[in-house]
């Protein structure tokens, strides 16, 4: 695969690897987060949502090797090399990293406390 997986394609790798809702809602949001960040900056939108959506890819299964094993999945089903080998740009990576445990997990957390509200997910 040498084009960037679609976000459908993100999506279901994701819920290969990962059955747990919360898992599945917090990569979602850090989508999310991605999508709307990668605007504003007018960067690929397509590209940090799909990093976003798999950021946390092989936590589920391998938590030992978590942030080890994403490389060997992608690998395996041939994503390109620049969306694993290749560190995003430095904005991007730190945007993922500030809204994947300050935000997005909170927010998630936040949901199981006030079921009440839900997440939207906005997809362009």
């Amino acid at each position: 695969m040498s084009k960037i997986p679609t976000r459908e394609e993100a999506f279901a790798l994701l819920k290969k690897y990962n059955q747990t809702e919360s898992l599945i809602k917090h990569a979602q949001a850090v989508e999310g987060v991605m999508r709307y960040c990668a605007r504003q900056r007018k960067a690929d939108e397509e590209k940090w949502g799909v990093i976003g959506l798999i950021h946390d890819l092989d936590y589920e299964q391998f938590p030992d090797e978590h942030c080890k094993k994403t490389e060997a999945i992608l690998r395996e089903h041939e994503w390109p090399d620049r969306i694993w080998l290749v560190p995003p740009p430095l904005f991007c990576s730190s945007t993922m990293y500030k809204f994947d445990y300050e935000i997005c997990s909170y927010s998630v957390t936040s949901l199981h406390v006030q079921p009440r509200f839900e997440i939207q997910i906005a997809h362009a």
